[in-house]
């Protein structure tokens, strides 16, 4: 039995979904899961019986919005000021607890303070997060306008983990790969283990995810298809003609997602992947102003398993055109195995063997209070 830290992003829930998988593919382990506080409850509820695993809140960082909705770059710079200011403080604080803790492994998944801690301690550190593809990709490849964008905030990513003894990045889509990143290596998404206890199959529904920042013109053109919607992302319950409203639930959610018809929402690496590993096409609709979530549309639309609307193509006609595609999309999602877990996992066991800890102690630590704060770059 090893010893494992993993830390991930505050913002959206790809990145809680991608470290629940971890925590089921490592059972076998003794697991200290540093989790931002708005995700700790629905961390909590999804590993209540797993006994390896400890959680503990730490501060994080969330995307900021403008007043329609749009993500602002320059607001979440600005919002993640006091994260900046507390920056020391912040990491006496981790330092001892890892330190304590005394991990053979470090797993960062865009999270900004373990990857400095354990440079300091000397702790192999496994960055694994979709985001550092910012930093492999060839963005010549790109459509000229997502090509600048991502050129100006490449320099930004390597932030969130300066350091670490292997890059993995999960992604739903193989992306082309500059030659000088080879120490980058390229992995599927990691698919948690309840999306195979249910049979797969076509149902009636459709599968809404949404935010609430961005739900006025969906759900009035989705109310107008006429098809049963479940929607989710809008923090409530109850029924309006067609559109099924429901709080988040992991399990409810993961039923939903294998017995509906497709999937329409935000464009989210971690959220698309899953959908593709149970033969749902994907209609992805980025949020406005993200341009990563832009990115992985355009792969999604490029490789034939779903299609990708901006905020502004948004139509009734355009969600037909989507629906009637439906049986092209699952006959090109049927040829391809998009699940990175068996690869990610050889790859921690091969880190974990290198390194060999004195002790086993897993210390009381004092929770810090949280900072709202803001910033750039994570995944929905």
């Amino acid at each position: 039995m090893a010893r494992v830290v993993i830390s991930f992003s505050g913002e959206g829930r790809g990145h809680a979904a991608r470290t629940l998988s971890l925590v089921q593919e490592l059972r076998g382990h003794q697991l200290l899961v540093l989790c931002p506080r708005n995700m700790l409850s629905w961390m909590q509820e999804a590993t209540w019986h797993e006994s390896h695993v400890q959680l503990l809140a730490i501060p994080s960082l969330n995307f900021s919005y403008d007043r329609s909705g749009k993500l602002s770059y320059v607001k979440s710079c600005l919002s993640a000021m006091p994260f900046l200011y507390h920056l020391r403080g912040y990491l006496r604080w981790l330092s001892q607890v890892v330190d304590e803790f005394n991990p053979h492994l470090a797993i960062v998944d865009f999270e900004p303070l373990l990857s400095r801690v354990t440079r300091s301690l000397g702790i192999r550190t496994l960055s694994l997060d979709h985001q550092h593809f910012l930093a492999a990709m060839d963005l010549s490849k790109l459509p000229w306008n997502l090509g600048m964008r991502a050129r100006f905030l490449q320099p930004s990513v390597k932030l969130f983990c300066p350091t670490a003894d292997a890059y993995l990045i999960s992604s739903f889509y193989q992306f082309p790969q500059r030659p000088e990143a080879s120490n980058y290596r390229q992995v599927g998404v990691l698919i948690r283990e309840e999306l195979g206890h249910h049979a797969s199959h076509v149902g009636e529904h459709l599968l809404v995810y949404l935010r609430r920042e961005h739900a006025g013109p969906w759900l009035q053109q989705l109310a107008e298809l006429r098809e049963p919607c479940f929607v989710y992302g809008m923090d409530r319950d109850g029924v309006e003609g067609n559109l099924y409203f429901k709080k988040i639930s992991s399990r409810e959610f993961i039923r939903d997602l294998v017995t509906c018809r497709s999937l329409i929402s935000t464009a989210g690496n971690q959220l698309i992947g899953e959908a593709l590993a149970v033969g749902k096409p994907v209609l992805a609709i980025p949020e406005y102003g993200n341009f990563e979530q832009q990115i992985n549309g355009h792969f999604l639309q490029a490789s034939g398993l779903g299609r990708c609307l901006l905020p502004q193509q948004v139509s009734r006609r355009a969600f037909y055109d989507f629906l009637e595609a439906l049986p092209f999309f699952r006959e090109r999602i049927g040829l391809r195995n998009p699940s990175g877990n068996e690869e990610v996992v050889r790859q921690i066991q091969h880190l974990i063997t290198m390194t060999t800890p004195q002790t086993t102690f897993v210390p009381e630590v004092e929770v810090l209070p949280e900072v709202e704060v803001a910033t750039v770059g994570a995944e929905a």
